[in-house]
């Protein structure tokens, strides 16, 4: 059986030191390894994204010591951006693969091809994605890792070893990983299926694999003084000259629970939110309280944590991720009304009989009624006027 080692010297980028204090924001002294430029396999950094201090350190011991780190936590906590943003500050390559049902063995090994060469058919072997990452500085991402088929769970449980080669069965070879390939993989359950309802597809994972994963970090969601800073940045961003009072909606609720008032995280909040501003360079100072930008996105952060609080309590089926709610500022850009990019970003999703309790929750959050129309009712539709 053939060894196959990377071609080393014409495939690793110069490498240099950097401080994770000044890439990423951190309290620490810690200096890192990271590639001098990027190349076109680096992600584009976002220079709005916050990092969770906890995963960011064990991402960076992946990058550093060459440690496969599984990211977990619920939908839309940002757990593959956190791994891409962290290799785009690192000048990493990053490859994102979804390992969705249709996902196969031969897709990540290879597969014999037939094709023409000197008019003659011949069959030849097409190096699948796994081959192709392990010879290269790479980190090879494995998004939604708990959806993936059991045989290309066995697949990846070779990589996982410490040594990480790989046998190419199709060629006869051992494969020898490059000295920069890394491994990461974020699910959104910890190897126990679809326990909440939330996620139709995960599987039950093989603990002996799951074992074998030397950092598992959890992502949860972001306190809400946080949330709230990087709401208003990305209306900042999405919606320069444009409006924000829509018609009818109201900005200053005065029942809003987030109106004003210090509530017990609000004073640590602001720091926290302050010390992020000024550490990624994204908002120069403390916002205002005046600042209508920062009153809406107050109401809508209060807004996803009554829908998760009602997840939680059973009341809805569904919850408000961090990204529903970046959807939502967002597309104030085209919907100048609250109500109405609320009603297109996350109403529209809830099951209709659960629509009233998730209106309830806005009129608590904004003092402002949805208005009927955005509630379809299938019963009351086909009565006769």
């Amino acid at each position: 059986m053939l060894s196959m080692t990377p071609e080393n010297d014409a495939l690793s980028p110069a490498r240099q030191r950097v401080s994770v204090r000044e890439r990423f924001g951190l309290d620490t002294d810690l200096m890192v390894d990271a590639f001098a430029e990027p190349s076109p396999l680096v992600p584009a950094i976002d220079p709005h994204y916050h990092f969770d201090p906890s995963v960011t350190l064990a991402l960076l011991a992946g990058f550093q010591h060459n440690r496969r780190v599984l990211v977990q936590g619920l939908h839309g906590t940002g757990k593959s951006t956190h791994i891409e943003q962290v290799a785009a500050r690192l000048n990493w390559p990053c490859m994102r693969v979804n390992l969705d049902g249709h996902i196969s063995r031969l897709d990540l090994v290879g597969k014999d091809a037939i094709g023409i060469e000197d008019g003659k058919q011949v069959t030849t072997f097409q190096e699948g994605i796994l081959p192709w990452a392990l010879r290269r500085p790479m980190a090879l991402l494995f998004d939604e890792y708990d959806a993936g088929r059991p045989d290309v769970m066995f697949v990846i449980q070779r990589l996982l070893e410490r040594d990480g080669q790989f046998t190419l069965l199709e060629q006869n070879a051992v494969i020898d990983p490059h000295p920069h390939f890394r491994l990461f993989a974020t699910a959104n359950t910890v190897g126990q299926g679809n326990t909440t309802g939330l996620y139709h597809g995960v599987q039950r994972l093989n603990h002996a694999q799951l074992d074998r994963w030397n950092l598992v970090a959890r992502l949860d969601y972001l306190p809400a003084d946080v949330e709230v800073s990087i709401v208003r940045t990305h209306m900042s961003a999405q919606n320069k000259g444009s409006s924000m009072q829509g018609k009818g909606a109201s900005m200053q609720g005065k029942d809003s629970p987030v109106q004003g008032r210090d509530t017990p995280a609000s004073a640590p909040g602001k720091a926290a939110g302050n010390a992020w501003n000024e550490a990624s360079g994204n908002v120069p100072g403390a916002a205002r309280d005046d600042d209508p930008r920062l009153q809406l996105a107050r109401q809508m952060v209060a807004m996803a944590t009554l829908t998760r609080q009602g997840f939680a309590s059973g009341d809805i089926s569904t919850l408000m991720s961090p990204r529903t709610v970046l959807t939502w500022a967002e597309n104030l850009a085209f919907f100048p009304d609250p109500a109405e990019a609320f009603r297109y970003s996350f109403l529209n999703k809830v099951e209709q009989e659960e629509q009233p309790v998730v209106a309830e929750y806005y009129q608590r959050c904004f003092d402002v009624e949805l208005a009927p129309s955005f509630m379809h009712d299938p019963i009351a539709a086909e009565l006769p006027a």
